[in-house]
């Protein structure tokens, strides 16, 4: 079974000079430059394994950005674009645990299936 070719809608003005203007600039926060470089490189033609190699992430999170970015618009580019919390520590089938380190105010969070 092969998997549907994955490809970003066709981009506003308006989303493309942002996009642009995103990367020419700088992001300070790496999350949304990452997730730009992600749109504007399936903009450009190519497809996921190229992109994921490019930015240097998994491909399935190549492929949620596009396909969230395909339905939110620029809203997918903030750090928690891709989460949908339910206010009770959960997201869709995950669930955010939370402890603390003896001696330490550091929190730590990590994701249970």
């Amino acid at each position: 079974m092969v998997a549907e070719l994955v490809k970003i809608r066709r981009l506003t003005d308006q989303e493309g000079q942002q996009l642009h203007r995103i990367v020419r600039r700088g992001s300070t926060n790496t999350v949304r430059y990452r997730r730009t470089m992600m749109l504007l490189a399936s903009v450009g033609g190519n497809r996921v394994p190229v992109i994921a190699q490019l930015v240097q992430a998994d491909e399935d999170t190549v492929r949620d950005v596009i396909h969230r970015f395909n339905q939110i618009g620029p809203a997918c580019l903030d750090p928690v674009g891709l989460t949908r919390f339910d206010g009770q520590g959960r997201c869709g089938d995950l669930t955010l645990l939370c402890w603390r380190l003896p001696g330490l105010d550091r929190w730590l969070r990590r994701w249970r299936g």
